[in-house]
This record gives C-alpha cells, sequence and structure tokens, in this order.
C-alpha cells in the first residue's frame, strides 16, 4: 500500500511546482501531499505512532518534519551530517530541541549497537509501548546492519522502517541476504515513481547549473553540445543527470562515465544506447585521464 500511494504522488509532484521554479520541495509541495493524501489525522492504530527521522538539514527539512507529524509524533531528529545548511540546523534546534541529540549521529546507528540500543531503551521509558509504537524513517540503511538485534529486544516497539534512498535500498537487501528475513516490515520508496521523479527533477536543476556555468564567461565559453563530460557515478541521480547530458551532447562529443559498481556499466550502455555519442563506462577513472 506504501508504494502504490508512493507512485501516485507523482501528481502532487507536478501539481505542486511554483510557477516560474523548479523547486519541488517547497511549503506549496508539502501542501499538496497533504491535501492529496489527506494527511490531516494520525496512521490508525491502537496505540500512537511515533517517528525517528534520519535526514539532511536542509532548507526542506523543517517543510517536511511538519508534514511528517501529521502522520504521527516526531520524537528524534538524527542528522545525516553530511548535508547541513546551519541557518536550517539554527532553526531545527529551535524547533525540535528536545528530539535533537548531537551525539546520536547516522554514524553512531550504524556502528555502535549499544549506543543504539541505549538510545531505544531511552524511547522505551519515555513511551511505553503499550501505549506507543515506533516507526524509523532512515536515510541511508544506517538501521540496516543492527535490526534484527535491535528489533528482537523490541518486539512490543519497533513497528517498522521506512527507508527512501537507494544506498539505504541496498544496505537493507545486502543485511536481508545475510540474515534471510527481517523482523518487522521494511518498506522502501527508493525505487518508486516518487523517487524516480525526484532523481530527474536533480539532476535537471544540476544541469540548468552547469550550463549557467558554461555560459557565463567564466573563461570556459563553449556550450554543453561540444564539450567532454565525465559523470562520475550513475545512480538514480547520476543516471538521469547522464541521459540529459547525452540528449545535449552533438556526435564528436565525449562522454566518460564511472561507477565502481560494475553492474551499473551494462545499465549505462542500455540507457545511454538511443543517443548520438556512445559513452565510455568503466569503473577506474585513471581509464579517463590515460594513466
Amino acid at each position: 500500500m506504501l508504494a502504490h500511494q508512493a507512485m501516485s504522488v507523482g501528481d502532487a509532484f507536478r501539481a505542486a511546482r511554483p510557477v516560474g521554479t523548479d523547486d519541488m520541495k517547497s511549503p506549496v509541495f508539502y501542501e499538496a501531499v497533504n491535501k492529496k493524501f489527506q494527511l490531516d489525522q494520525k496512521l490508525e492504530g491502537q496505540r500512537e505512532v511515533i517517528i525517528v527521522i534520519v535526514l539532511h538539514f536542509v532548507h526542506s527539512a523543517v517543510d517536511f518534519l511538519t508534514t511528517l507529524a501529521k502522520l504521527g509524533r516526531v520524537v528524534a531528529v538524527i542528522s545525516k551530517s553530511t548535508k547541513t545548511v546551519d541557518e536550517v540546523r539554527e532553526r531545527l534546534n529551535a524547533l525540535y530541541k528536545d528530539y535533537i541529540d548531537p551525539s546520536l549521529t547516522k554514524e553512531n546507528i550504524a556502528s555502535d549497537p549499544e549506543c543504539l540500543k541505549t538510545f531505544i531503551q531511552s524511547l522505551r521509558e519515555k513511551y511505553p509501548p503499550d501505549r506507543f509504537q515506533l516507526v524509523l524513517g532512515d536515510h541511508g540503511g544506517y538501521f540496516a546492519k543492527h535490526l534484527n538485534t535491535l528489533v528482537a529486544e523490541n518486539l512490543d516497539f519497533v513497528t517498522g522502517v521506512v527507508e527512501h534512498t537507494s544506498n539505504g535500498h541496498d544496505a537493507y537487501e545486502k543485511y536481508l541476504a545475510r540474515f534471510k528475513s527481517f523482523p518487522v516490515p521494511v518498506w522502501s520508496i527508493a525505487t518508486t515513481k516518487m523517487k524516480h521523479l525526484e532523481s530527474h527533477a536533480v539532476a535537471q536543476s544540476l544541469l540548468t547549473v552547469l550550463n549557467g556555468f558554461i555560459y557565463s564567461g567564466m573563461g570556459i565559453n563553449q556550450d554543453m553540445s561540444r564539450i567532454m563530460v565525465m559523470l562520475l557515478g550513475y545512480g538514480e541521480i547520476g543516471g538521469a543527470l547522464g541521459k540529459l547530458i547525452a540528449k545535449d551532447l552533438s556526435i564528436g562529443s565525449k562522454l566518460f562515465i564511472c561507477d565502481t559498481d560494475v553492474k551499473k556499466h551494462d545499465r549505462a550502455r542500455k540507457e545511454l544506447a538511443s543517443f548520438s555519442v556512445t559513452p565510455l563506462v568503466t569503473d577506474n577513472m585513471r581509464t579517463f585521464l590515460g594513466e
């Protein structure tokens, strides 16, 4: 059911884009999601839903959390500190000061089972399992490694996990293969139409910035159709960006794609086969540098 709803939200993406902008994560977007899926009530259940969420502290974070709070009570926010905007961190600290612990990071929950165990125990004490059920909102597979041990000790408390990144999706698949099963449902929206649309939007924004730089008179002075492009990584965003770049390149241009995951090489060649430029795909960047 979750995946089905996630695929339908593509309509909200298109309807919610503010006029004259490419911002797909504005308050307008989240308002449209609320309206489309009527997120004005808590998730159904005899026990109240509480949510722990890992996310980037970027400009859309506050609006995202506001929307998420319509589904359940947000009780902890864990910074994915690879992307942090200082003014957003300050705003989040003001709004969620009781729920942000600087000592609790994505690295802690991924590598320190005792830290994670202590954290969940503190939540149990504050939110008794007879009245509350916990949903883990993951952003990179950080709960995957210790999920079975964690849930085995908290079957009456942890209800499930929602993962929304491709890296996290791969992490859960990796540990699922090792464990054979998870004791609670793990939902991934990483491969849904919603995420595909988001990846395309991000790629388009990156290409717009790149074109702006090229045409800005900073000494490059050539358009995208006649340059050599090296694309590092062919994941969801890299793949979307590769197709957009290949579409703009003319015959004689060069497109290099490097990804350490050799499984993505055939995908890149297949997806870009219809364009005028044949990409050179490798797992070693030195191939492009002639070393």
